[in-house]
């Protein structure tokens, strides 16, 4: 072997070391470089299984207060099913409320009319009565004239002033009638106000 073989592999050798330890330097880097991406990724994990701790944290808090609003909303359509209950008792206790005013002011109206009638009636009555017994009395007076004209002035008198007795009690009979009509009118009509303020009182 002449020196200049020797060289020339002592050369290969040393290029191929250098070659080797770049190489290897290289790889080295490439492995650093990697271990760094390692740590950098398991930090990324971490802060992501931190970030995933929380959102199951907020999961669960928003699955309490998920359970919890369905709770309310429970409560709350059972509360609205009453109130609904409450609500068509008190309209159908108001409708039969108002039916029982409306039978009162017919009521009260028939009466009315009904006393008015009976009222007009007896004033009818009591004046054909006092027609009748003025007819009677003319007839009277016209006979005692014929009769006995020395009396007929006593008699005459007399006659007047029972006829004007009569017409004086007719008049007072009709007053009364109208007094009474009027009293009785103004007592049904306190009686009914009286009824719709406790049907009011009753409601509220």
């Amino acid at each position: 072997m002449n020196p200049e073989s020797l060289k020339s592999e002592l050369q290969q050798v040393l290029d191929n070391d250098l070659a080797i330890r770049k190489e290897f330097t290289e790889l080295r880097r490439s492995l650093g470089d990697y271990r760094n991406q390692l740590i950098m990724r398991d930090e990324d994990c971490k802060r992501l299984q931190v970030t995933i701790d929380v959102l199951n944290t907020k999961l669960s808090v928003f699955e309490r207060d998920n359970n919890s609003l369905k709770a309310e909303i429970a409560g709350l359509r059972d509360a609205q099913g009453v109130l609904t209950g409450e609500l068509a008792s008190r309209h159908a206790e108001l409708e039969g409320r108002s039916q029982e005013i409306s039978e009162l002011k017919s009521e009260l109206s028939s009466l009315a009319s009904e006393y008015e009638q009976r009222t007009a009636e007896l004033r009818r009555e009591a004046g054909d009565q006092l027609l009748k017994l003025q007819d009677q009395y003319a007839l009277e007076i016209q006979e005692i004239r014929q009769n006995a004209s020395a009396s007929e002035e006593l008699t005459r008198q007399t006659y007047e002033a029972r006829l004007a007795t009569m017409t004086a009690d007719r008049d007072q009979r009709e007053q009364e009638l109208g007094s009474r009509h009027e009293n009785e009118l103004v007592f049904l009509r306190q009686a009914h106000l009286e009824e719709l303020s406790l049907l009011r009182d009753q409601y509220n």
